[in-house]
């Protein structure tokens, strides 16, 4: 019939209870359990490793259920229409009255009641919402008309942006949502709920608070309950405050390690937790019980959430991106879509198809499409700050609070393709939170730890309402004439003087002639004329002395200026050309005598006679002049090439010399310091910026393939190289090149070294010197490899290949690294080029060294054989006397 699930703690005797019906559903409804129906048995399995595989430990028949039990002599036993689940009872269809055995309605009432709910007051009447919820409210137009009979109370008019009203919370605010007449404020170091009245915006006032725990970090309101997550107890708790001024926490539920956002919607608690990274959603129609219903993995780091419909969205500050998801079946919430938003996104808010989102890193905000959940996409961005960190909506705008720039910014959002910044407003010294309700803002402050209330657009203007009997609906009367303060002013409205059907907002006729005068007295006026035999006049008189600014008559315009007989100054005439100081202009502009141009010059500085002096810019060829002299097109300088000579497109020729930053050029092109031509760091001097930028050197009488040379960059140096006549084809590439690094090649472009050099380098009187002094050397060991190294040594003939990191031509002798390195690795060195990352290099400095090293061996074992050569040397000459002696005593025997 029913099962659920449970996963208690013991106390220190090793004993835990449970509550049948508070635990998580697995089959079933335990509401709809019919108790009549029973008997009913209770079975009991329990997984000791905390899994889910269960093992059955008995089941026993319930003997007392949640069903009403009577004596069998009982008079009146209960029929099983009211059911009773939790502090709850219920029936359906069936009818409850007071004060009569004979209801008539599911709620009959005879005779007085009273409701306290908080709302209460004097002269206040009972209403109800949307959904049938009733309260006390007070007696006002709207109630009396009803809503959406009645004018807006207040337009578009955000220049009434200001605060309003403030109250000093004396900790650390966190969080802000408001309901009613009350803001519900969470504080991180009071641990609290605070409740406070702003029914008067210039005067909030604290009417009741709770403690929370550790650290509250999110709260919202539905109803007659908020719901506030704390990132150190790690649960959701409910609070009454039906009376706010005595908030009370009716239950709680935990929700994992760090829930940080909270939302409601219908019976249902949206929590994001960046700790189990989830989404979970809590049942919230019993208040004193909340219960889990369902969760999602969503991402490592969810920061905030929004519910609208049958979806919720979230944003993640790890995966940067904004999630939508399903809750249309609370048990099991699905992802339907999401969007990669950027760096950093902090809070989101939702309105109609749009979700809302604000990025401290990207610094903006994002208004997103949600129209299509499974397809989320981006309809328009503003930047807004450096650190956007709360985001609130309303009707067609956007509240943000920026912690860095410490203000709020209203944003116009009726274009979500181009939202633009309305107005802002300073605020504080690090707001938080933001929460909107009708006219006002209320946004919390951890630096100046304040709520502040701040009023957002100016009042409407006071208009009529009407009744129609006809269809006894109420209504806005047509408001033509409009007042403000001691005016009286009408917008997108005809004014008809001498006629019945105006034809524009102020039409004043006359057969003949009309006139529209403005005068001071009747000798001091202004008169704007209309006739068949003028045209249009404007003309004005003081104290008897005329003069006429403006006369137009045909198709011409005359202007005059001057007392008395007032001369004609300046003509337009039919064909459009302007005359100054003539009345027949031939040209586009025809100026009698000079012209100045400019702040500075009319006025104060006399032109030459029939002259020109120009301050500003002048271009030819271009209506936007960005210099003081802009040429569309080719320009020649100089009298053998003006007239003569077409210059490139778009550039220059100039037969003498060119002065930048000196008003004496000494040569074709002189640069000096008069002018910075670099960037500011790097002072003055020539800058030339292309793909491949170069300077090129043309000696005028040399040979034909000897004539250029030229300076490029390329890649991360400068090369220097030669090339034939018409500049196509290298004669020698990379003669010299200079790495960014440092390094410079001569031959090659690819230097290994502080200086490569692709080919043979000759020095005929000096010779390459490295630093020898003792007094900079650290000795680490005798040198000792010689004679057996060099004996091991294969020289080669051999020539380079396509992977060398330059061009040789021939054949070269040398050696293989590879080779040397198995024999001395303290000779081999890498580096990288192309495709190689470890080409081997040979320090052939050391071979000097092997070599005397070499010689000092050979010299050793001359050394030893010469000494050989002398011991042997004397011994030859030993034998050799006493050879001879022997011969002398042979001689001597023989004789006798």
């Amino acid at each position: 019939v029913y099962s659920e699930t449970h996963s208690p703690t013991t106390n220190d005797l090793g004993l835990f209870s449970l509550e049948v019906g508070n635990g998580t559903p697995g089959t079933g409804t335990f509401a709809a359990i019919d108790w009549s129906a029973g008997p009913y048995f209770l079975e009991v399995g329990m997984d000791p490793a905390g899994g889910s595989s269960y093992t059955s430990v008995g089941a026993q028949q319930l003997l007392s259920v949640p069903y009403a039990l009577h004596a069998k002599t009982a008079e009146m036993a209960d029929d099983g229409d009211w059911v009773l689940s939790g502090d709850t009872v219920h029936s359906n269809g069936r009818r409850v009255g007071i004060g009569t055995t004979t209801p008539s309605q599911d709620l009959d009432v005879e005779g007085t009641f009273q409701l306290k709910d908080g709302t209460q007051a004097d002269k206040k009447i009972l209403t109800s919402d949307a959904e049938g919820n009733a309260s006390w409210q007070e007696l006002g137009a709207e109630s009396l008309f009803g809503a959406g009979n009645l004018p807006p109370a207040y337009g578009n008019d955000i220049s009434c942006l200001s605060t309003a009203g403030s109250l000093s919370l004396a900790s650390s605010p966190r969080s802000v949502a408001v309901s009613g007449n009350y803001a519900y404020v969470v504080d991180f170091f009071s641990d609290d709920l605070k409740v406070i009245d702003i029914s008067d915006p210039a005067a909030p006032v604290l009417a009741g608070s709770v403690g929370i725990g550790p650290l509250p970090f999110s709260v919202a309101v539905s109803g007659n309950y908020a719901y506030v997550v704390d990132i150190n107890s790690d649960d959701l708790k409910v609070v009454n405050i039906s009376i706010p001024g005595n908030p009370v926490i009716s239950g709680s539920l935990g929700v994992g390690g760090s829930p940080v956002s909270v939302a409601i919607s219908g019976n249902y608690a949206y929590v994001v937790d960046t700790d189990s990274k989830d989404l979970k959603v809590i049942d919230i129609s019993n208040p004193a019980s909340p219960t889990q219903s369902g969760g999602l993995g969503i991402g490592f780091f969810p920061s905030s959430v929004a519910v609208s419909g049958n979806y919720a969205y979230v944003v993640d500050l790890n995966s940067e991106d904004l999630k939508v998801i399903d809750i249309t079946n609370p048990a099991a919430p699905a992802l339907a879509g999401s969007l990669g938003l950027g760096a950093n996104p902090r809070s989101v808010a939702v309105s109609g198809s749009y979700a809302y989102v604000v990025d401290d890193v990207s610094e903006d905000l994002k208004v997103i499409d949600i129209s299509d959940p499974a397809s989320p996409t981006l309809s328009g961005s503003l930047g807004i700050g450096p650190l956007p960190f709360a985001v609130a909506v309303s009707g067609t705008h956007a509240y943000v609070v920026d912690q860095l720039w410490d203000d709020l910014e209203v944003i116009d959002i009726s274009n979500p393709a181009a939202p633009t910044l309305a107005s802002s407003l300073s605020i504080g010294t690090e707001p938080i939170a933001v929460a909107v309700s009708g006219n006002y803002a209320y946004i919390v402050d951890t630096g100046t730890d304040d709520l502040r209330v701040i009023e957002l657009f100016c009042p409407a203007e006071q208009q009529q309402v009407i009744y129609d009997p006809a269809t006894g609906s109420f209504g806005s009367a047509p408001q033509i004439w409009q007042t403000s303060g001691d005016s009286v002013y009408v917008a997108d409205q005809r004014v008809g003087i001498g006629t019945t059907a105006p034809s524009a907002q102020l039409d004043v006729r006359d057969a003949s002639a009309s006139e529209l005068r403005l005068s001071l007295s009747s000798t001091h006026w202004s008169k704007l004329r209309f006739s068949s035999t003028e045209g249009l006049r404007i003309e004005a008189k003081n104290e008897g002395v005329e003069f006429r600014p403006m006369l137009l008559i045909g198709s011409e315009v005359k202007f005059y200026s001057g007392l008395g007989s007032t001369p004609e100054r300046m003509r337009l005439a039919s064909n459009g050309f302007l005359g100054i100081g003539t009345n027949s202009p031939a040209n586009r502009l025809d100026v009698e005598g000079g012209l100045a141009v400019g702040a500075s010059y009319s006025g104060t500085n006399p032109a030459p006679t029939n002259g020109v002096i120009i301050e500003g810019n002048v271009g030819i060829g271009t209506s936007s002049p960005a210099n003081r002299l802009d040429v569309e097109g080719g320009m020649a300088v100089g009298a053998s090439y003006s007239g003569s000579s077409p210059a490139p497109a778009n550039g220059a020729i100039v037969q003498g010399s060119v002065g930048i930053g000196t008003t004496a050029p000494e040569y074709t092109l002189h640069i000096s310091n008069g002018a910075n031509t670099g960037s500011g760091s790097f002072g003055r001097g020539l800058k030339i910026t292309d793909v491949t930028p170069r300077i090129y050197f043309e000696e005028s009488d040399a040979a034909v393939n000897e004539k250029l040379m030229f300076l490029e960059k390329i890649e991360d140096g400068i090369s220097f190289s030669s090339v034939i006549d018409n500049a196509t084809l290298f004669r020698n590439q990379h003669i010299l090149f200079v790495k960014g690094s440092g390094s410079v090649g001569v031959g090659t472009k690819a230097p290994t070294a502080k200086l490569s050099v692709n080919g043979t380098a000759n020095n005929s009187t000096g010779s390459w010197g490295v630093f020898s002094d003792a007094r900079i050397k650290t000795v680490q060991r005798e040198f000792t490899d010689g004679l057996s190294v060099i004996d091991r040594m294969r020289p080669v003939v051999f020539t380079y290949n396509a992977d060398a990191p330059f061009q040789a031509v021939g054949e070269q002798v040398g050696i293989i690294a590879q080779e040397l390195e198995e024999l001395a690795p303290y000779m081999v060195s890498t580096t990288e080029h192309g495709d190689i990352h470890d080409l081997r290099e040979v320090n052939n400095q050391a071979y000097v060294f092997l070599l005397i090293n070499a010689v000092k061996e050979l010299k050793a074992e001359n050394d030893r054989l010469k000494t050989d050569n002398v011991v042997q040397q004397e011994q030859l000459e030993a034998n050799t006397r006493a050879l001879e002696e022997l011969k002398a005593l042979v001689g001597a025997y023989a004789g006798r």
